[in-house]
């Protein structure tokens, strides 16, 4: 066989078409694959074992796509139809509102910037809020800024929430009237290697059908079913990222103490009763969790703080941004700070390490092993909030992944997996006969998905605990209402099942 110069190759090798001859391009393209392999095998030590580990979940995304979720047809056009019903009555009240205020309204103003800035701007004459990208001043109208405005005049605050709802509004229909295969089946393309953390993202189908999977709310997940006489089942991962915070700073700071509180059995009251020891606490978990559901602020209780607020400031989070993203008032969010980091000295201590980590190195590899350059500034404060939510978002998806190629691999004919999300799994099985026989199903399943860690300088061990849910449509049966109170919304949904 001749040997080819590639890089004297000129004119004469290209077709009329000015293409180079196919023999001479398609081994081209397969040497220069077969180099750069080889250069990348040689970069680090631990590029194989990630490459091979997501050349294995080739298996189970490939059979989920294939496969697909049903989607309940009877229930999908009732949903339509309430939504439709729903954008009616909410047009009919914004129009109302924009026409009394400044004359006239159209249903293309709430998707309009133009429209909006000129309604509060120029109209209603509140202070423009500005946003600085590459150089250029904008004026956008997305929720972020929308809820400012809400925030600086309250007579703007109808017009913002029905804008708002009108918005989501949309989009669900959008993803109602989603294109479905000719079965009924909801199919979408997984991305295996598509996020630097390294989580899986989804698209639509190969054929166009489908959307992305992974962001479909809990109102809609009430169209998705289990095939007939099959029962839907899910893994759910309990305080992954809180419990992966605790084994990084147990083991590279060798403070257990955050660690501790995720394994206490209900870390948000444990960590309400660290933050006001001064309350009349009883030392029963049970007991102090109504205690720690005093009211914070507006709907918010402590307990509620302490995990979305906990959550924010574990991730580099500084109180004006959460207090915008939280919409609770900046000195309490300083306050719950002040006293957060006091009681888990070790999360800034963290935070630090990995800072230094990215300055020096310009990497970083989670527990799993999993290593991700930063070629970005590694002093800018949007390098280091990725950083830190790498090391703990990445790990979680490496253990949800790890359970879920087990589930694929050692539970195949008993259970059909559906879906993957960043913390949970979801299944289907045959309805089984017995209370007992489902059980053993779902601990059989339960000991592939939950991951050991070991320690082994301390000679500790974590496993993140699942709970495990079953029902006849994705959604749950239990949600919590406005008030706070557990309501039954819908009967045939998923609901715990005790092991």
């Amino acid at each position: 066989m001749p040997t080819i110069a590639v890089h004297d190759l000129g004119i004469k090798s290209m077709n009329q078409l000015g293409h180079l001859k196919d023999p001479v391009y398609n081994g081209f393209d397969n040497c220069i694959t077969y180099q750069i392999d080889d250069s990348r095998r040689q970069l680090r030590r631990n590029d194989q074992l990630i490459y091979d580990f997501e050349r294995a979940m080739q298996g189970p995304a490939l059979e989920m796509m294939l496969r697909g979720f049903l989607v309940d047809k009877w229930a999908r056009d009732n949903a339509i139809i309430a939504t439709n019903n729903k954008m009616e009555s909410a047009e009919r009240i914004l129009s109302a509102i924009i026409t009394a205020s400044q004359g006239s309204y159209n249903e293309k103003m709430v998707g309009s910037p133009k429209q909006l800035q000129h309604l509060f701007y120029d109209v209603m004459k509140i202070t423009p809020i500005a946003k600085h990208v590459n150089g250029e001043t904008k004026y956008p109208m997305d929720r972020e800024t929308l809820e400012r405005l809400e925030d600086k005049d309250q007579w703007a605050s109808p017009i913002i929430n029905a804008i708002l709802f009108l918005r989501d509004l949309r989009k669900t229909l959008q993803v109602l009237e989603t294109e479905v295969d000719s079965d009924w089946r909801w199919r979408c393309s997984y991305n295996i290697g598509g996020t630097t953390t390294g989580r899986w993202s989804s698209s639509k189908s190969p054929l166009g059908t489908g959307n992305n999977f992974q962001n479909i709310n809990e109102e809609l997940r009430r169209i998705f079913i289990p095939d007939t006489g099959y029962k839907l089942y899910g893994i759910d991962k309990s305080q992954s990222e809180a419990r992966d915070v605790g084994w990084f700073c147990g083991t590279t700071l060798g403070d257990w103490s955050y660690l501790d509180a995720c394994e206490s059995g209900d870390l948000h009251t444990y960590v309400t009763r660290l933050l006001y020891p001064e309350w009349d606490w009883t030392g029963d978990l049970k007991k102090d969790k109504q205690i720690a559901q005093r009211r914070f602020y507006r709907l918010f209780t402590y307990r509620d703080a302490s995990k979305r607020l906990a959550h924010a400031s574990n991730y580099y989070g500084k109180p004006k941004e959460i207090s915008r993203q939280t919409r609770v008032p900046l000195e309490l969010v300083e306050e719950f700070q002040r006293r957060y980091f006091a009681a888990f000295p070790c999360i800034q201590q963290m935070h630090q390490w990995i800072i230094q980590h990215i300055q020096r190195h310009r990497f970083l590899v989670n527990s799993f092993g999993r290593r991700r350059d930063f070629f970005d500034r590694p002093d800018s404060f949007e390098t280091i909030k990725s950083g830190i939510a790498y090391m703990f978002q990445s790990a979680t998806g490496d253990c949800l992944n790890l359970g879920l190629w087990r589930l694929w691999r050692h539970m195949r004919g008993r259970v059909q997996i559906l879906s993957q999300l960043h913390d949970a799994v979801y299944f289907q099985a045959k309805e089984p006969d017995s209370e007992d026989d489902e059980r053993q199903l779902l601990r059989d399943c339960m000991r592939l998905v939950e991951v050991e860690q070991h320690d082994p300088v301390s000679g500790r061990r974590m496993t993140i605990p699942g709970e495990a849910v079953g029902g006849f449509n994705w959604a749950h049966k239990f949600r919590l209402s406005e008030t706070g109170v557990t309501e039954e919304w819908n009967p045939k949904g998923l609901t715990a099942i005790d092991l």
